[in-house]
């Protein structure tokens, strides 16, 4: 099997799994803990758009520091800001080599989890016009960044996870 074969099974396997669980409070940690295992990332986020208020909320978050994990829970941000904002707006997917000096980054967050990002991924989760929220993958400072095979990755999974999101809130 080839790398590229090798990737496509994976987002197979992680599609279809995604589409089994019908229940948010199952599915948002499984999706997180998965693509923080495959990719492999330093972390990865579920960000959803609140959009009564225009915010992001960080709605589940994997690090290898359990502590930076909780200090995110339930964080939430303004839609137009950082990244992710400019990622939902836009509609587009995101491979930054280093967040930290990108213009847009939102220093909020690296100042209440206390590290810093490096390399960052960020994918919109849409099901059709409507905008569900972003996913968002780092490594952090001096660890190797993404690559572009990661963001294909991602950038597949994407639709899975929204789909998935959008099921499971009306059907779990």
């Amino acid at each position: 099997m080839t790398h590229d074969e090798d990737r496509s099974a994976i987002i197979r396997e992680l599609a279809n799994a995604f589409a089994q669980r019908t229940d948010l409070d199952e599915l948002i940690p499984f999706v997180v803990e998965q693509l923080r295992e495959k990719l492999p990332a330093s972390g990865v986020s579920l960000l959803l758009l609140d959009e009564a208020r225009n915010e992001l909320e960080f709605a589940y978050n994997s690090q290898g520091n359990a502590g930076t994990g909780q200090r995110l829970a339930g964080v939430r941000m303004p839609a137009d800001r950082g990244v992710a904002g400019a990622v939902l707006r836009q509609r587009t997917p995101e491979l930054i080599a280093n967040a930290q000096s990108d213009r847009r980054h939102y220093s909020e967050i690296d100042r209440k989890t206390g590290m810093s990002r490096g390399s960052l991924l960020a994918v919109p989760l849409l099901v059709g016009e409507r905008r569900l929220g972003v996913i968002e993958a780092v490594r952090h400072s001096g660890e190797s960044g993404f690559t572009e095979a990661d963001m294909a990755m991602l950038e597949e999974l994407g639709p899975s996870i929204a789909i998935a999101l959008e099921n499971a809130g009306r059907f779990g």
